[in-house]
């Protein structure tokens, strides 16, 4: 496997917000070869094998880069103890996407399985420990795998794609009020009944676990946006477009989005992950 394209420039953010009592969620930007070196994460402990890994090193590993976000749900210390959990243990289940097998048919199938590990493992804990009973996450991530990327979706934290200048949402929200939309019940999710934007329709651990993904391309330039609920909820999408549009660092943009969003009112923890592709 050879990318034509180097590793993207990386940068990740997490924040507990103005109102929210603990942060539950978590972020993850590293390059991935047989294990996981990490690049930079919001994770209290990371597994002894990780480790800096420059961009040279990435490029030898196949240019293989994971930007992640999960945002923990079910109140009090069960929600950041699942978002925590997922991440952790993600790098190490997409081991088996790194066969040789690089199809699309065969890596969507490799991720969708390596997701539904997480889940089984989600459910586990809750089974041995009654206290962490309703403990659920979310969880978005951009895999980019050669000249291919590809979309994780079980929940509601986004991932956008800003290319040539145009914001695209690569993700659907997995949510009671998207279901109205899908259903041609409503135009628009604003429309639904108050507070079903909020209600999940799939989550880690939680009743129901359908993820999502989605195949598409990596292009020079691209932007790439992994957030959770709590940049969307502040930030519109013509005004993330002129964020991650505008010239500096990533991390200068990640900070942007954050200070953005708490001016806003900063209603719940937020976390924003950013890859660009070099030009």
């Amino acid at each position: 496997m050879t990318a034509t394209l180097p590793p993207p420039e990386l940068a990740g953010l997490t924040h507990i917000g103005r109102i929210r009592a603990e942060n539950q969620d978590h972020f993850l930007a590293c390059a991935l070869d047989v294990s996981a070196r990490s690049r930079e994460t919001s994770l209290p402990e990371i597994p002894g094998e990780w480790g800096p890994l420059s961009d040279d090193a990435a490029a030898r590993a196949g240019g293989i880069v994971l930007a992640a976000v999960a945002d923990g749900v079910g109140g009090g210390p069960a929600g950041e103890l699942a978002s925590r959990h997922a991440l952790l243990s993600f790098p190490s289940e997409l081991s088996q996407v790194l066969l040789d097998d690089t199809q699309p048919p065969a890596v969507r199938s490799r991720l969708t399985s390596a997701v539904l590990r997480l889940h089984r493992r989600l459910l586990d804990l809750t089974q041995t420990d009654q206290g962490l009973a309703g403990m659920a996450t979310t969880l978005t991530a951009w895999l980019g795998l050669g000249n291919e990327a590809y979309v994780v979706q079980v929940g509601d934290s986004r991932c956008y794609r800003l290319r040539d200048g145009v914001l695209e949402q690569l993700t659907q929200d997995q949510t009671m009020a998207q279901d109205l939309v899908n259903q041609g019940l409503i135009d628009d999710p604003s429309h639904a009944p108050l507070g079903w934007d909020n209600i999940l329709t799939g989550a880690l651990g939680g009743a129901s676990s359908e993820p999502t993904v989605t195949a598409t391309d990596r292009q020079p330039g691209d932007v790439i946006l992994v957030c959770s609920d709590g940049v969307m909820k502040h930030i519109p999408d013509p005004e993330l477009a002129e964020i991650l549009d505008s010239s500096g660092a990533v991390r200068t943009l990640v900070g942007r989005i954050v200070e953005r969003a708490l001016d806003d009112g900063g209603t719940d923890n937020i976390t924003a992950v950013v890859a660009r592709e070099a030009p």
